[in-house]
């Protein structure tokens, strides 16, 4: 489990997103599954939720991610927020790969 609160309340930066991004793989590396819990974070940019969570969908694609990546204690912003990059990261896919 990655306790996100712990890193921050306001998660806001790419910089932190990439830093999160690198501790979920990290983690992966010795665990199927990874638990992200926001439980304390009253805030979550989408620059953020991007960098972290976006381009690991693209990296891990969309069946490992969402077997193998899931979140806990999202208010409803934070949960629109992350929803909304994923969402952006799957219709880039969808293009690209149909070009």
């Amino acid at each position: 489990m990655i306790m996100l609160g712990s890193i921050s309340t306001h998660l806001t930066t790419r910089a932190l997103g990439k830093r999160v991004r690198e501790l979920i793989l990290k983690r992966l590396e010795s665990s199927t599954q990874v638990l992200l819990d926001f439980t304390g974070v009253e805030m979550a940019s989408h620059s953020f939720c991007d960098e972290a969570f976006g381009k690991l969908l693209q990296e891990l694609g969309f069946v490992k991610f969402k077997r193998r990546v899931k979140f806990s204690g999202c208010s409803a912003e934070v949960e629109s927020v992350i929803k909304f990059a994923l969402r952006n990261r799957l219709v880039e896919e969808k293009v690209y790969v149909t070009c």
